[in-house]
């Protein structure tokens, strides 16, 4: 794929995340729950809402270096990965706390950036099987 895709990519895993958000906070009557998480994916490192910020930028700023400087290529992983985190970044920058509220049996409380993070985490672990394969 061409990188333009990935990057249209990125902006609607962000876009579609942020509105969720806005349409849940927004809803009538709290028909929703919502949680507010000052920690990462899943309610990892709760309560540290300044270190979740930092190692937001680290991450980022470890991605674009990686891509920039060390020649890898932008690709799905990165544009999944990336974009959940700058997401859920906004938020905490924003409004102090990341909104969860889709709430599934077993699983703590998560929301679109999360799945993104999820699946753009196994998009490089593939990525990395597949080259060390060859």
């Amino acid at each position: 794929m061409k990188k333009i895709v990935y990057w249209i990519i990125f902006t609607i895993i962000i876009l579609s995340d942020q509105l969720s958000k806005l349409i849940v906070l927004n809803t009538p009557n709290n028909s929703i729950d919502t949680l507010k998480n000052s920690g990462f994916s899943f309610g990892i490192l709760s309560s540290y809402s300044i270190a979740s910020i930092l190692l937001s930028i680290i991450i980022l700023g470890s991605i674009a270096y990686l891509i920039k400087f060390r020649k890898y290529k932008f690709n799905l992983g990165f544009s999944l990965l990336s974009a959940g985190i700058a997401s859920n970044l906004l938020d905490r920058i924003f409004r102090g706390y990341v909104v969860d509220f889709i709430k599934l049996p077993i699983i703590p409380t998560f929301n679109l950036a999360d799945i993104s993070i999820i699946l753009g985490i196994i998009g490089l672990l593939w990525g990395i099987k597949k080259w060390r394969s060859k």
